[in-house]
């Protein structure tokens, strides 16, 4: 009643100085301690980076396969457009394209139709004087720097030569054809021309004899960035061991 009456007036209640709270109990606390293991040492994962390993081989194999297989069928597809192109008459038409890129500084070595790079120079496809005749290409040295271009004949290496007589003397005649519709005449080269003989492997026999056209004249027969040039061959007399002496 007393205490009541104390704090119902306003007075606080006494306490003893130094007296000490009672301390509220602790929480306790569980610590979990968990050991992990490192991943390089899991079985698991170094069966998964095996097995990713031995999978990229395999498609670095497949890849690798693939680019032999497109290089083998680029290289039969041209040597199929090489024998639907041959001629075996002794007379050929050149379809040089596209001539704009010929002149480049770096010309392009693709997309070019029956038409083989060597450095600067270009060859047609081969032609024959006969089915088991003599072998020929037009040729033609691009030079883009002095803005001109020159074409000529060449005796090449065939597959009969060994059972062909030689010496060898042919007329041949190179004509560059101005397209439909040109009043340009055409640019017409005849020559004579002698091989003691067979040209050795990869070695052709080119001959002096050419057509020269500076890039004003080449434009007045470039029809669609294309020019025609054909080639005409006849033997003329095949010389014995007879003859010459």
């Amino acid at each position: 009643m007393f205490c009541f009456r104390r704090y119902w007036l306003g007075e606080r209640p006494e306490t003893t100085v130094g007296a000490e709270l009672p301390e509220a109990p602790e929480e306790q606390s569980t610590q979990v301690i968990v050991r992990q293991l490192p991943l390089e040492e899991s079985p698991a994962i170094l069966a998964l980076k095996s097995e990713n390993k031995e999978l990229r081989r395999q498609i670095e194999l497949m890849r690798n396969e693939a680019a032999n297989i497109r290089s083998s069928l680029r290289r039969h597809e041209v040597e199929i457009r090489v024998l639907r192109g041959t001629s075996y008459d002794g007379a050929i038409i050149w379809k040089v394209q596209p001539i704009s890129t010929l002149f480049m500084e770096d010309p392009l070595k693709k997309d070019l139709t029956d038409v083989y790079y060597s450095g600067r120079e270009i060859f047609s496809i081969p032609f024959y004087s006969g089915r088991y005749g003599y072998r020929y290409n037009l040729g033609a040295t691009i030079n883009p720097r002095q803005g001109n271009m020159r074409i000529f004949l060449m005796l090449n290496r065939g597959e009969f030569d060994a059972l062909l007589p030689w010496p060898l003397e042919f007329q041949s005649t190179v004509t560059i054809i101005p397209p439909t519709g040109s009043t340009e005449q055409p640019i017409i080269l005849d020559m004579e021309a002698r091989s003691d003989k067979s040209p050795q492997p990869h070695l052709p026999i080119t001959y002096k004899y050419s057509l020269v056209l500076d890039l004003e004249k080449l434009c007045k027969y470039t029809s669609h960035d294309t020019i025609f040039v054909r080639g005409v061959v006849e033997e003329t007399d095949v010389c014995t061991s007879s003859d010459s002496d």
